[in-house]
Order: C-alpha cells, then sequence, then structure tokens
C-alpha cells in the first residue's frame, strides 16, 4: 500500500465514475499494522497513505496487546496526525476489561467499527463488543474491511441488526471527510 501504487489506480477509477456520471467522492488511503516498522513510516509521513491528510487508520494483533500501543497512539497525536483504531471490537485482548478501550478512547483515539461485526460475522465476543462500543457513543466511523466476496455478502446481514440500527443515530465522521 503505497502512494507510488494506489494514488494510479486512484486517478484511472476516478476517470471512469466520471464518465460514468457517478457522483461520488472517492479516494484511497491504508490501513497501518502497529509493528516495529511503523514508526519510520511515521517518520516518513509524506509516503503515507491517510485520510484526508489528517488521519491514519492503525490496526494492531487480533490476540496480542502491544506493549508500547500507548506511546503510539501519542507519537502519531504528536507528528500532527489522528489515529483511528480499526475493528476495536476484534481485539481479543480487550476482552477481559472495556476499561481498556476507554482507556485509548479517553487518548482520542477514533474507533472505526467494522459493519460485519454487528452480526456476528467474526465472533459472539466480537458482536457484544461492537454493540457495547455503540451504545457508549464510542464508535467514530463505520467501515466493511471488505477482502473479497464473501464480505460483501455477509454484509447483508447487518442491515437488520439492533446494532446497525443503533449505529446510524451516531454523528460518525464518515459523511464528514468529503472533499
Amino acid at each position: 500500500n503505497s502512494k507510488d501504487n494506489l494514488l494510479p489506480i486512484r486517478d484511472i477509477i476516478r476517470e471512469e465514475l466520471q464518465k460514468q456520471n457517478i457522483k461520488i467522492n472517492f479516494d484511497v488511503a491504508a490501513e497501518y499494522y502497529l509493528d516495529d516498522g511503523f514508526e519510520k513510516k511515521l517518520r516518513d509521513k509524506e509516503n503515507l497513505l491517510l485520510i484526508n491528510d489528517e488521519y491514519i487508520l492503525v490496526e494492531t494483533s487480533y490476540m496480542n496487546e502491544p506493549s508500547n500501543l500507548n506511546s503510539i497512539m501519542f507519537e502519531i497525536q504528536a507528528s500532527g496526525l489522528k489515529p483511528i483504531l480499526a475493528h476495536p471490537e476484534r481485539y481479543s485482548y480487550m476482552y477481559d476489561s472495556f476499561e481498556k478501550y476507554e482507556a485509548i478512547f479517553e487518548r482520542n483515539v477514533y474507533f472505526q467499527l467494522n459493519l460485519n461485526s454487528l452480526s456476528g460475522y467474526y465472533s459472539k465476543a466480537a458482536k457484544d463488543i461492537a454493540n457495547k462500543l455503540i451504545d457508549k457513543k464510542m464508535i467514530h466511523f463505520s467501515g466493511t474491511d471488505c477482502h473479497g466476496e464473501k464480505h460483501i455478502n455477509a454484509l447483508t446481514k447487518v442491515l437488520s441488526t439492533k446494532g446497525f440500527q443503533k449505529l446510524q443515530q451516531l454523528p460518525l465522521l464518515n459523511n464528514s471527510l468529503a472533499k
């Protein structure tokens, strides 16, 4: 996921959308895994694929909490970016203590919910945490995390969930990102 690879493809898609008179804002970004190499990428901010030039989408291991999670989030913010934690409801290392979610949230880290979690697609635990995050109004963005047709097909089950209905009532930031 680099600018060199994705920006030319974005431009081709934008041209096609314009040719077909489809009026939507279309852009690309990347999700960054918080590993040992991430800090180097953060120092070279010019090559990051950001959302609206201010938000960066990040993820961690699903099973193991990074020992430096707080310091990495601080570094992201100190660099002038706003971190969005992708699919927080899927991080099983936080399931034993909802206070871990609250502590990250209170540090001005944005949360992006994976919509398929609302149907139990990943697990009952992920669904329960997703609903709790929604109930506590701790979700800023929603996303699909679609990696193929199976994910797209699974989204049809999400539309009828109570969690999705509640999510639609939140002041999500997705719609305010259009340039």
